[in-house]
């Protein structure tokens, strides 16, 4: 444990050789578990994290198309023009609600699809011996 009670930050592997800290599908799942939320088997751990970092992939993807079709020059380079500034406002805007209305849509399926589920069965009473 880290000062603070906080665990320490272990580097994991990631595309070409980068070394990074734990990724959200990382806390996500342990957050997760510790909560109930998902079954403490390893499969369901993966499909956790595998779900995080694919969601977090099209977020990025999304927001790079968006940037890349409202942006106009080189947005690598200094010395915008007050145009380019206003193209890249613009563009991280319309990125940032279009996640949102998209994450709003996933949580309202998502709360019908947990309205329309049917409840587990009870589990039977032991038999006394």
């Amino acid at each position: 444990m880290a000062e603070g009670g906080e665990q320490p930050l272990e580097a994991r592997p990631v595309l070409v050789g980068q070394v990074a800290p734990p990724g959200p599908g990382d806390q996500a799942a342990r957050g997760l578990d510790q909560h109930g939320g998902v079954p403490r088997d390893e499969q369901r751990r993966q499909q956790c994290r595998v779900a995080v970092e694919v969601t977090s992939g099209a977020g990025i993807a999304v927001t790079g198309t968006i940037l890349a079709a409202l942006f106009t020059g080189d947005i690598a380079t200094t010395g915008w023009t007050a145009h380019q500034t206003a193209e890249f406002r613009e563009a991280v805007t319309v990125a940032g609600l279009t996640l949102t209305a998209v994450a709003a849509a996933l949580v309202v399926w998502g709360f019908g699809r947990a309205r329309r589920a049917t409840p587990a069965a009870p589990a039977p009473e032991p038999v006394p011996a």
